[in-house]
């Protein structure tokens, strides 16, 4: 099982590189789902990291990948500088998932 980055700061990717995770920079929505597609075809893949920046292009698709596939698993992480708003993603999944407010 590997893990593969997406990220749109070619930083992050080569950081995490270093870490020996195999991946790539995406600029744009199309190309970001393609790429997704791509990685949900590979047996090999098992987690996918995705920049915080990303998750802006497609947040639907990226909650429907989350509450459907089982895998590959599908984990955000925040960028140098980004929002704190990953915990409210959480927040927003536990609820759409379970249907409770957790405050």
């Amino acid at each position: 099982m590997r893990f593969y980055v997406l990220s749109e700061l070619s930083d992050v990717v080569l950081g995490l590189r270093m870490a020996g995770m195999e991946g790539e920079v995406v600029q744009d929505a199309a190309t970001f789902e393609a790429t997704l597609a791509r990685l949900s075809d590979d047996p090999e893949i098992g987690v996918i990291v995705v920049s915080e920046g990303l998750t802006r292009f497609s947040p639907q698709l990226l909650t429907q990948w989350k509450l459907k596939k089982q895998r590959p698993l599908l984990v955000e992480i925040p960028e140098r500088g980004g929002s704190s708003a990953i915990s409210q993603t959480i927040t927003d999944y536990i609820v759409s998932t379970i249907g409770i407010r957790i405050d």
